[in-house]
């Protein structure tokens, strides 16, 4: 196409938009309200199960115990967290003793001794000292890096961890948490899955010794929070959604907008063919006429959309990016509609079209 037909198609399609011959705001009000509704529809839908996933975790649901006292191997318990789909893998043991800090002489704290990959379980980060619950640490003035002055000695708070009362073991909820080797035997190993995986969770199993001989007790396996009495299989909760079509809904709904866009105009588009308009010059008017509208559109439907992935999702961006899917296939829908009305116009209907104007 040469430059001086092409800008001769710009102008043209620039008169018809100042002129309101393509009935640009119309269009941009209907195509932005079905992108809005659709994406607004789907980023609600995932921004939803996005929170309900983080809740699910934060509390201890993807969180699963192997209790077997005297049975647990620290270093076989620890690396499970090279598994696939395990964010945290530490043993514990009970010392029996317990920790008292000179700013709380009458409440001593139970100590607890846990593997270098048990703060992960946590949500905290740890290389030496003790872990301490955040209402102990509030009690006591402290934070990481903090030298707590106690009955034995000086002790460094290595990290402080978030503990609520919602229903997990309560046991934490007042202790202190020494870190140690992961060699040895232990009596509980740690597991956060997620995706919840009945696979992956077993693999608790894999921590018990060889070496404990007889076992004493059978282990016990738990959610870390037991209020959460059901796996959250987000996966499918993800792809039974209902409005995972919403990306098709808007591709069908902008074919339709975009066929639609040029029936009124159809009378035009057969006079300037039977004039000698070549159609594929008259194609690209009418593509750039609509892109304007179905710009402007798609602009105000993203931006509702980010909004709204921002205002209600923890995993804002991705979330965000589910829903900007219905507006791009909304909008090529919208042009690839527009393209088809436009070619199928005939010169041999101008009559006919005339006199049902």
């Amino acid at each position: 196409m040469s430059a001086p037909l092409s800008r001769e198609i710009a102008r043209e399609a620039w008169r018809n938009l100042l002129t309101d011959t393509s009935h640009a705001g119309v269009w941009v009000l209907i195509v932005t309200t079905v992108l809005s509704l659709l994406g607004w529809a789907d980023t609600f839908q995932v921004a939803s199960l996005v929170n309900q996933s983080t809740a699910y975790i934060v509390g201890g649901g993807a969180t699963w115990i192997l209790q077997a006292p005297g049975q647990i191997d620290g270093a076989s318990c620890d690396g499970l967290q090279m598994a696939s789909g395990v964010h945290g893998a530490g043993a514990l043991r009970d010392t029996q003793s317990s920790l008292t800090a000179v700013a709380l002489p009458g409440a001593p704290l139970p100590m607890y001794e846990v593997t270098t990959g048990f703060p992960q379980v946590l949500g905290v980060s740890a290389n030496d000292g003790i872990l301490v619950p955040d209402h102990v640490a509030t009690r006591l003035s402290a934070s990481p890096d903090t030298q707590l002055v106690t009955n034995s000695g000086m002790v460094k708070v290595g990290a402080v961890y978030n503990y609520p009362d919602d229903g997990r073991r309560s046991v934490f909820a007042y202790a202190a948490l020494a870190l140690v080797p992961a060699s040895g035997i232990f009596d509980e190993c740690w597991i956060t899955v997620w995706p919840t995986s009945q696979t992956t969770i077993s693999l608790l199993y894999i921590a018990l010794s060889s070496q404990s001989g007889q076992y004493q007790a059978s282990p016990q396996l738990s959610q870390l929070n037991p209020t959460y009495s059901d796996q959250m299989d987000a996966a499918a909760l993800y792809q039974s959604r209902f409005t995972r079509f919403a990306g098709w809904a808007c591709l069908l709904f902008g074919l339709v907008i975009g066929f639609a866009s040029l029936l009124g105009r159809r009378l035009e588009l057969a006079s300037s063919i039977h004039l000698g308009v070549p159609r594929g010059a008259l194609c690209c008017q009418m593509l750039f006429e609509a892109s304007f509208w179905i710009s402007i559109a798609m602009l105000i439907s993203s931006s509702l959309i980010i909004w709204q992935a921002i205002s209600a999702a923890n995993d804002k961006w991705p979330v965000a990016l589910l829903g900007l899917r219905c507006v791009v296939s909304g909008g090529v829908g919208c042009l690839i509609g527009n393209l088809v009305s436009c070619v199928t116009v005939r010169e041999r209907r101008l009559f006919s079209l005339f006199k049902s104007r």
